[in-house]
């Protein structure tokens, strides 16, 4: 698979130019001060981006950060330390980056770009009025973007009974009620606009296709779904939540993490290989009934180190 190049005729000059080729950025927790971020070639690329493109040092030992991506860059931020790092893929540069705004240092540590900005954040960043309205013992469960690009949809569940969805319009800068019900996805759920729909994972280890929630209107029902037939990871035996990464076009990335073959969980931690990565490549296709169906699906394994128990790898496409 290589990824889609845009090319430009000169007339008469037989001129060619062409965008530069995407990988797979991963970010891993492989290295006991920190983290390491890797490019790799999504379909063969056997040493896993060895070696690292940066390494990253974390605030503390074994703290968790979170990542985003911002068109070429790549975020790193944490709760115990309000300064962000920015790696330019372009450019393979470093640099620090303001501190995040007060409601996003007291625990949500989730990223959404939207239009091509953060919505907490431009460059510096811009302060949220205020936090998405969740109560005490609630926490975020899914999430995704809207077509408009300006839409956010939060699902927040209290236990497996009290479950909610709020969209925060970055236009009006407000969160707004919208149902009693949250989005069948776990995690980041991306809008292809070939499906028409938003894909994400699926709790029970496929991949989850959901209608667009209406963003003017709440709504006692959530949008129509399915689950694609297809497994496409391990959630039996699965020790970190996998994370899904958008290719463009139907296209999409899962990487998941599990504890090696004939280890303890509590033993899998350190400089001891105690850990699989699967990197699992595939596409979305509707069939001849209107059935979707994975295409193309191929998976790559690598014994990995890790050294944080609260990371779950994240991978980016750019």
């Amino acid at each position: 698979m290589t990824s889609k190049r845009w090319q430009e005729q000169g007339q008469g000059t037989g001129k060619r130019l062409q965008t530069r080729q995407k990988h797979l950025y991963l970010v891993l927790d492989d290295w006991a001060k920190g983290f390491t971020i890797r490019k790799i070639d999504a379909d063969n690329d056997p040493h896993l981006g060895v070696p690292p493109v940066v390494r990253l040092v974390a605030p503390e030992r074994r703290d968790a950060m979170s990542f985003a991506a911002l068109g070429s860059n790549i975020l790193a931020a944490g709760n115990r330390h309000p300064g962000t790092l920015v790696y330019d893929t372009e450019t393979a540069g470093l640099a620090t980056g303001p501190c995040l705004p007060g409601p996003l240092l007291g625990g949500v540590n989730i990223f959404v770009v939207v239009g091509g900005a953060l919505p907490a954040s431009d460059w510096p960043w811009r302060s949220v009025p205020f936090p998405p309205p969740l109560r005490p013992e609630e926490v975020i469960v899914s999430y995704a973007v809207h077509p408009d690009e300006r839409t956010i949809f939060l699902s927040a569940a209290r236990g497996a009974l009290s479950r909610r969805t709020f969209p925060f319009d970055t236009g009006r800068r407000e969160w707004r009620r919208h149902g009693n019900w949250a989005l069948p996805f776990t995690g980041q759920g991306y809008f292809d606009s070939q499906l028409g729909t938003w894909v994400g994972l699926h709790k029970d280890g496929g991949v989850c296709s959901c209608r667009v929630a209406s963003r003017s209107s709440a709504s006692a029902a959530p949008p129509e779904w399915e689950v694609v037939g297809d497994k496409l990871w391990s959630h039996d035996k699965v020790a970190f939540w996998p994370t899904l990464t958008y290719m463009g076009g139907a296209r999409f990335c899962v990487v998941e993490c599990v504890v090696r073959e004939g280890l303890e969980y509590e033993d899998a931690f350190g400089d001891r290989d105690g850990c699989v990565l699967h990197i699992t490549t595939f596409g979305l296709k509707y069939g001849r009934k209107g059935e979707l169906r994975t295409i193309g699906c191929t998976t790559k394994s690598h014994v990995v180190s890790k050294h944080s128990s609260p990371f779950s790898p994240v991978a980016f496409w750019m």
